[in-house]
């Protein structure tokens, strides 16, 4: 996790100093207080498709030519993970169009951010540690609080590497930002999201109780994801059961998909653990084309469905990346 927990805490008697203050900027590092700000665009994951309104993904198995089954599991996963990032857009984002309010030599505050129906307003402070490293911070309260109710909501790490790209690191308090809007964040997840705007990789993990697709119990999921500019990329999702009320484990389950930048893609997945037995795994392969209809399916209790030779990866991406088998 980002280390941050001290200098948010600072940045809670920072933040009310500077509102108090008023703006007193120096224009001089401005903009590179901006740029450690990570743009949404570079925290959330895309796949052919996105925005489509697939109906895949129900709890009945796809056909040849229907929409693939595992391509709409892939993208329901995505678009959990990328709707916590979303709900923080408005605060993100603005840091690019907007001056600080307050600043130093080696600390910002931008804000406050939220209007309208928000029920929240929030503050995003950035903390030069050295010329191209920050830390940063997004504090929250409720709309009609006064500055001492801030509280931290986003901790991170950034690193400009070069002028226009950073990489870092952050966490979101999703039980605080459930507290502070129910209905913007209905879930009290904690996600941590480690990005690169270079290498255009993330690594994300959800944590206490992750909302799951396809029925799938998880205590916590864990996803690494690659994108090329041309649109292909891939995505492998670990999601760790744990135990249900009653004590029982419930399965482990892995998934890993990729898809190319016409849209047609491949996915292998399995199942461990749980009522299945400590050693046992389940587990199969679905192929769709770039219309995303099934063009081919076979699982490891025999059932099998179309040509493999449609499929647009001949190997699966847990092998491409050194994982079979599904490690972590």
């Amino acid at each position: 996790m980002p280390r941050t927990a001290q200098w948010i805490a600072l940045s809670l008697g920072l933040a009310t100093a500077a509102l108090a203050a008023g703006c007193a900027t120096n224009p001089s590092r401005t903009d590179e207080f901006r740029r450690a700000v990570p743009r949404t665009e570079s925290l959330v994951m895309h796949m052919p498709g996105d925005g489509a309104g697939s109906e895949a993904g129900g709890a009945r198995a796809a056909l040849i030519g229907e929409t693939a089954t595992f391509y709409g599991y892939t993208r329901q996963w995505i678009d959990g993970v990328n709707g916590y990032v979303f709900a923080l857009r408005g605060v993100l984002d603005a840091v690019l169009d907007t001056d600080p309010v307050w600043r130093s030599d080696d600390t910002a505050v931008f804000g406050p951010f939220g209007g309208g129906l928000e029920p929240a307003r929030y503050l995003v402070i950035v903390h030069a540690r050295t010329a191209t490293e920050f830390d940063l911070a997004i504090l929250a309260k409720p709309r009609a609080a006064s500055d001492d109710a801030y509280r931290a909501v986003l901790g991170g790490t950034s690193e400009l590497i070069t002028e226009d790209l950073s990489r870092g690191a952050i966490a979101i308090d999703g039980a605080v930002l459930h507290e502070l809007d129910p209905i913007g964040h209905p879930d009290q997840v904690n996600v941590w999201i480690e990005y690169d705007e270079g290498t255009r990789q993330l690594h994300v993990a959800m944590l206490d109780g992750a909302p799951s697709p396809a029925g799938i119990d998880a205590q916590a999921v864990d996803y690494r994801y690659g994108s090329g500019i041309d649109g292909a990329g891939g995505v492998i999702v670990v999601a760790h059961g744990g135990v249900d009320a009653a004590g029982a484990a419930n399965p482990d389950f892995f998934m890993g998909s990729q898809w190319t930048a016409a849209g047609a893609g491949r996915s292998d997945f399995a199942e461990r653990g749980g009522a299945l037995g400590a050693d046992v795994v389940v587990g199969g392969l679905e192929c769709w084309d770039d219309g995303f209809g099934r063009s081919f399916f076979a699982d490891t209790l025999g059932d099998t469905e179309g040509d493999a030779a449609s499929c647009a990866f001949s190997s699966s991406i847990f092998d491409a990346m050194g994982a079979a088998g599904g490690s972590t």
